[in-house]
């Protein structure tokens, strides 16, 4: 059952600036870890990243078992969700030997 909010359409900008807020936040992080001074790039980093990411992507599908009107709205929008959550986290796991962890 959808929630009805008094003030929907305000309501509906507020996520939508939130979320991209976080959204390039999220990003900024991981992107600053990567690209950034070599020294930023250790174990504690990569593992920052693992969380970053996770929580990034985990909304995706993390609704669906739970609440059907929160999953993908069709197939293709799923494959697109898969598809981006596997490039960063295949680039993540491919970067980790990179990420100095003999300071563990």
């Amino acid at each position: 059952m959808p929630l009805e909010h008094e003030n929907g359409q305000t309501h509906g900008w507020y996520h939508a600036i939130r979320e991209t807020l976080g959204d390039v936040a999220a990003m900024a992080v991981v992107l600053f870890i990567f690209f950034g001074n070599r020294q930023y790039q250790n174990s504690a980093t990569w593992r920052i990243c693992l969380v970053v990411l996770v929580g990034y992507y985990a909304p995706y599908w993390v609704g669906l078992p739970f609440n059907k009107e929160l999953g993908a709205p069709n197939l293709g929008a799923e494959f697109s969700h898969v598809l981006q959550a596997v490039a960063a986290m295949t680039g993540l796991f491919l970067a980790r030997r990179e990420f100095l962890f003999t300071d563990s």
